[in-house]
């Protein structure tokens, strides 16, 4: 065989080995847009838990402004309140901050899979740098450290990130699949899985103590407000069911609310649970090429439970309306 056609066949060979197929982009896809979804839902679950706290704390604090009879204790009494709701913000936002790593990541995967993505990531290259940086250095500064699987060097400016985003904008992304796209969701596993076991480890032990410890202190606080609503209509020579009558949707609207969190925190459970059995399923999938319709069992069940965790979400505005027409 000549020297010349053994060149040709090295050339071929090579360009088959980095031509991005279909069934690869879909694969991608798939991957990105799950990341994408579920890295929402966690933000969304403590602010529901701690928003319904909140609640609850109004209604009692309502009660006891309404009874005190000194200005300055009522005033307390409101900037108490107002420090612990900015103090709730703070702590969603920390605790949910690797999450929004998994949204990025997610983001840029996305941009490497079609023209309509790249386009919305071109448009907010430059906040999406500015913010995936500041999100894995701090991430890597704190939890980062526990883990030797990952780097910042590997995700940081200088590395895959970096080369990915200097040349979004001036190359085709039929090019930049075949130079990325499986670079960019093999380096991006191993901080997404850690991130979604931090999840069923910490977050997920947190946030089902604070939901079964919530009817009491529900229960409590409104007992609170509703002794002293009694207190103060007596007092004044008032008959207090009228108050009662009044204030009853707002206990049922939050037993409504907590009924909600219930429906959450089951489908997003199973879905991080689902999702970090799938990591290696996607890479294999990927890299064989594997068509749709032959896809592992590990990530059709992710794609059934992450499909019930968003109809569940998309759903909700439907239980309102319903739950409206009952009272």
């Amino acid at each position: 065989m000549s020297k010349v056609l053994i060149f040709c066949l090295m050339v071929a060979l090579s360009f088959s080995c980095t031509v991005i197929k279909p069934n690869q982009v879909n694969i991608a896809e798939n991957y990105a847009t799950v990341l994408k979804g579920v890295s929402a839902v966690p933000e969304n679950m403590y602010f529901r838990l701690y928003s319904l706290k909140a609640q609850s704390e109004q209604a009692q604090l309502s009660g006891l402004v309404s009874t005190t009879g000194a200005a300055n204790e009522a005033i307390q009494y409101l900037d108490e309140s107002f420090k612990n709701r900015i103090a709730f913000l703070n702590l969603v936002d920390s605790i949910t901050e690797a999450y929004n790593i998994v949204r990025d990541y997610a983001d840029l995967l996305l941009a490497l899979v079609n023209e309509s993505y790249l386009s919305r990531f071109i448009a907010q290259k430059s906040s999406w740098q500015l913010s995936f940086e500041k999100l894995t250095s701090k991430y890597f500064l704190t939890a980062g450290k526990v883990s030797n699987s990952f780097t910042p060097v590997s995700v940081g400016a200088s590395g895959l990130i970096g080369n990915i985003l200097q040349e979004i904008g001036t190359t085709k992304i039929k090019s930049l699949q075949k130079k990325y796209l499986q670079q960019a969701i093999a380096s991006s596993t191993p901080i997404v899985k850690v991130i979604c076991q931090n999840f069923i480890d910490l977050d997920l032990p947190r946030l089902k103590a604070d939901y079964v410890a919530m009817p009491s202190f529900l229960r409590e606080n409104y007992k609170d407000f509703l002794g002293n609503i009694n207190a103060y209509e007596k007092a004044s020579g008032n008959n207090p069911y009228s108050y009662y009558r009044n204030y009853m949707p707002v206990y049922n609207y939050m037993q409504f609310q907590y009924y909600e969190a219930g429906l959450l925190l089951t489908r997003l459970e199973k879905c991080m649970k689902d999702l970090l059995l799938s990591f290696d399923a996607f890479l294999f999938c990927f890299d064989h090429d594997v068509s749709r319709s032959n896809l592992p069992e590990a990530i059709s069940i992710l794609n059934d439970s992450y499909s019930s965790l968003q109809l569940v979400i998309s759903n909700f505005e439907t239980i309102h309306n319903k739950y409206y027409k009952m009272f």
